[in-house]
């Protein structure tokens, strides 16, 4: 177990490779700079070469490893505790329990993560991810919040400060002379993956001390289950973005974003599971990771995987007025913030019919030359066509693209036939109707794979009397 103790001594130790490597950078360099000097003024034959290289790469260490002054730029919307006492209330329990101020400003952010850090030298920073919070019940949440004050309160922050500019400096110095000094930057690489390993291995450590704070604050079980559900979150959060909070997005739409993320979370929950208990078994930490392997988090907590999903209030509940800080985190996320400005708010429910249908109905119309005088029951004929219209010379993404485009006239005329669209994050976009439902998308592919005959769709077709199109 690592003791106060033991982290202190290993973060003096990080500030003894700190300096070590400004040391062998100033060493190095000044070699290199009496090189040249030597090269001109005590040398009877000046070797120009020789002068210029060792002139260059002396230089070149000298600028890299002048520290960098780092721009804060707001990382979302500023949480104000006028406007969200609900949430203040609870991370003045956790400061005044870890006997630690409380951060000067606190901002949501869109992903699954929670951090502190300092802006100067004593201005406390926390950042609040959005589909963390809506991932975890409130006792999770405070957990994490906990963990989050155990990087004050064990000064982690001050000497992570010291690595993390070594660390850039390292990077900057190595990058650089590789580029113009050839194999000057040898020592540096070396000493670079000393130090990373040196360093990263006391931030595990780090990791591990600020969950059983957390766990004294709320419980071991609170702390452990809150890693459990944050590491599940993390698996869903890019699929959920790129599949389907962007593409609303992209077609100027804003739907609720916290809540589409539990919808598609619970849709794929049995794959999260799956990876996650994945994860526990084979986890590898590598040199370069900050973090222990969640296994030993949790054995470091005395707690065992746990899959159920708690059905407390989401820690979401302590945010007011939910909508209009998505919108403020979605105008400043977005690439065009003045665009995502003026995007329309919309359901999920009703992002099939306002979203995607007038999509689906575009492409149906662009390959129109291929579509022409086919029929839902003959929408096969138009597979061989499609693929050779399709740019791509992988026989995959042929597929994929005639799939998309026959699933969208599909799609397109189900909605005009009256069939309701459902298209929730997470689900394959569904039309019902009478109790009867279609995946055009799913039929699309099937039909292409052979999974489903042309004589089976006819049949299911004549069942629902689908028209030509």
């Amino acid at each position: 177990m690592n003791t106060p103790g033991s982290l202190q001594r290993r973060a003096q130790l990080a500030i003894a490779l700190t300096i070590g490597f400004y040391a062998l950078a100033i060493v190095l360099a000044s070699a290199l700079l009496f090189t040249a000097y030597a090269g001109v003024f005590l040398s009877e034959r000046i070797h120009l070469r020789i002068v210029l290289f060792s002139l260059i790469g002396g230089g070149i260490i000298l600028w890299s490893i002048i520290p960098r002054r780092d721009k804060f730029v707001e990382p979302g919307p500023r949480l104000d505790e006028s406007q969200q006492p609900e949430l203040f209330d609870v991370l003045r329990d956790v400061a005044a329990k870890t006997r630690q101020e409380m951060p000067a400003e606190v901002y949501l952010i869109p992903d699954v993560n929670a951090y502190v850090m300092y802006r100067g030298r004593n201005r406390r920073i926390m950042g609040l991810g959005l589909t963390l919070m809506e991932s975890l019940s409130v006792e999770q949440f405070r957990a994490v919040v906990a963990h989050e004050f155990g990087h004050y309160a064990n000064e982690d922050l001050k000497y992570g400060a010291w690595v993390y500019r070594t660390r850039e400096a390292i990077e900057r110095t190595v990058r650089t002379l590789a580029e113009h000094s050839g194999f000057i930057d040898a020592p540096f690489k070396w000493y670079g993956k000393f130090f990373i390993r040196i360093t990263q291995e006391i931030s595990r450590a780090q990791e591990l001390a600020a969950d059983r704070l957390a766990a004294t604050v709320t419980s071991a079980k609170a702390a452990a289950t809150a890693l459990i559900a944050v590491r599940r979150a993390a698996y869903a959060y890019q699929g959920y973005v790129n599949s389907e909070l962007e593409p609303v997005l992209a077609r100027g739409f804003r739907p609720p974003v916290a809540r589409g993320f539990t919808a598609f979370a619970s849709a794929v929950s049995k794959s999260l599971d799956e990876a996650v208990e994945d994860t526990i078994q084979n986890e590898v930490v590598e040199m370069d990771d900050s973090h222990p392997a969640l296994r030993e988090r949790l054995a470091n907590l005395g707690e065992t995987f746990d899959a159920s999903v708690s059905d407390e209030p989401r820690a979401t509940s302590l945010l007011r007025e939910l909508p209009a800080l998505e919108t403020s985190l979605v105008t400043m996320m977005w690439s065009d913030p003045a665009a995502a400005a003026n995007f329309a708010s919309v359901a999920w429910e009703e992002a099939g019919s306002r979203v995607f249908v007038p999509s689906w109905r575009e492409n149906a119309t662009v390959h129109a030359d291929v579509l022409t005088g086919l029929t839902p029951v003959t929408i096969g004929d138009a597979f061989p066509r499609l693929h050779a219209k399709a740019v791509a010379a992988d026989a995959d993404e042929r597929r994929t693209f005639a799939t998309a485009i026959a699933g969208s006239a599909l799609a397109a005329r189900l909605h005009d036939l009256g069939w309701l669209c459902d298209a929730m994050p997470g689900k394959a976009v569904a039309f019902t109707r009478d109790g009867k439902t279609i995946e055009p998308f799913g039929v699309a592919d099937r039909l292409q794979k052979g999974e489903l005959t042309a004589a089976q769709w006819e049949e299911e077709c004549r069942a629902i009397g689908l028209e030509s199109f």
